[in-house]
Formats: structure tokens, sequence, C-alpha cells
């Protein structure tokens, strides 16, 4: 991070002896809420995995986006999934959309859908599945989707600090707040077949963070939320 950014630490040596930490700390804490807005939109996490074996291609030989939805204002909860996986000698290309709550891609799949990376066909009938989250004791993340002739197991593991920041939503008609961390060693299956290929740096993070991060990365407890007008 940069001079003065979240991540830096000061050097206990450079402190003046009288230095409290506390006190310090607790004046940056308002004594009250900052209400944002009383309109949440979605509540969910987001899981991104985008491998390539040729850092200077166009598109992912390998990407999952898939999202576990606690509470949507005009859908229901569940898991979405989008992935493809392509460019494999001797196995025939993949596409699909799995859920195991049909109404959340009918009602706000164009919401949902890959933009920086869109799938061929993304009106392609979403096929219902099984989805299984398990945590690792090193804050390691794996998901398995089970889908008719399907089964994906994607690991997000050794897992950067989080960052949490608030920003405009792609679309710019809402906000969001998210705890975002980085996968530094992401892995994925899909068929019993591991999907070859790495992460790569993503300028599509730039205008957030001012520089790129990586493409394998998880967004924590993310809230979508309208914007609060100002009173008259």
């Amino acid at each position: 991070p940069s001079a003065g950014g979240p991540g830096d630490r000061t050097d206990d040596s450079v402190l003046a002896e009288n230095a409290h930490f506390i006190t310090m700390w607790r004046a940056l804490v308002r004594d009250g809420p900052i209400i944002a807005s009383r309109s949440v939109l979605r509540q969910m996490d987001h899981f991104i995995m985008a491998l390539k074996t040729d850092p200077a291609s166009e598109r992912p030989s390998f990407f999952l986006s898939l999202y576990w939805i606690g509470y949507a204002a005009d859908a229901e909860p569940g898991h979405v999934a989008y992935l493809w996986s392509t460019g494999i000698d001797g196995v025939a290309p993949i596409e699909a959309v799995v859920t195991d709550n049909p109404v959340i891609p009918a009602a706000i799949g164009h919401r949902l859908r890959p933009g920086q990376f869109p799938l061929v066909d993304p009106d392609q009938p979403a096929r219902v599945g099984r989805f299984q989250r398990t945590s690792s004791r090193d804050w390691g993340i794996s998901f398995r989707i089970e889908a008719e002739g399907l089964l994906v197991d994607a690991r997000w593991e050794t897992l950067s600090p989080p960052v949490y920041a608030t920003g405009p939503t792609s679309s710019r008609d809402a906000l969001i707040t998210t705890m975002l961390t980085e996968a530094h060693q992401p892995s994925a299956t899909v068929n019993g077949i591991r999907q070859p290929g790495g992460s790569f740096h993503n300028p599509i993070w730039r205008p957030w963070f001012g520089n790129e991060r990586g493409s394998c990365v998880i967004g924590l407890g993310e809230t979508i939320y309208e914007v609060e007008e100002a009173e008259a």
C-alpha cells in the first residue's frame, strides 16, 4: 500500500514516548452510527476466480462468478454461479449458469451476470444445483457446485488482509460496501479436471484502489443500497 494508506504501520521507534495508542484510536471513532441509507437492495458474498494460461489473452481460460445472496429486495435468498472452462486439449468447453433458487437469475440475473468477461450465451437457462461452502483453519474458503453433468470444486486460499471499502456499483445507480480479500493461491477442478492457469492483475480495480488487484477475489458482507436523498 502507498504511504499513509490503511495497510501502513508506524514504526514504534519513531513514536513519542508519551504516545497513547488507545486514546488516539478512540478519537477516530464516532459516538453514533452513520446512516447512509434506509433502502438496502442486496446483501451477499461474492466469489470471483479468473485464471489465464496466457496473461496476454483477453479472456480467462477459466472463470467463476459465484454469489451467495442473503437478502434481495427484488429476489430471494440462495446461490447463483456463472462459469466457463475452455482451452484444455481434448476437453469440450463448458459454460453454465447454476443456482439453487431459480427465482434469483429470473429476477436479477441481468444485474448479476459477468460484465467484464461476459458469457457467450448470457440468456441460457440456469441449471438447478447444490452448493457446499467450507472454510479452512488458515482462512481459506472453498465451494463445491453440483448440477446435472457438472461438478466444480473451487478454492480461494492464501488470502490477503482484507480491505474495507465503499463506492459506486458498476451500473452507478447505487452504492456498495464490501470487505475485499485477494486469493494468492486459487485452484479449481471441473468434472475432476484441474483448471490450468493462474491469477493475473486486473485493471478493473484501479478506480477503487488506485492499483491493480488480482483476478481471484472475495467480497464478504457486501451490501448494496440506494443513496439516501438529502432532506429538503
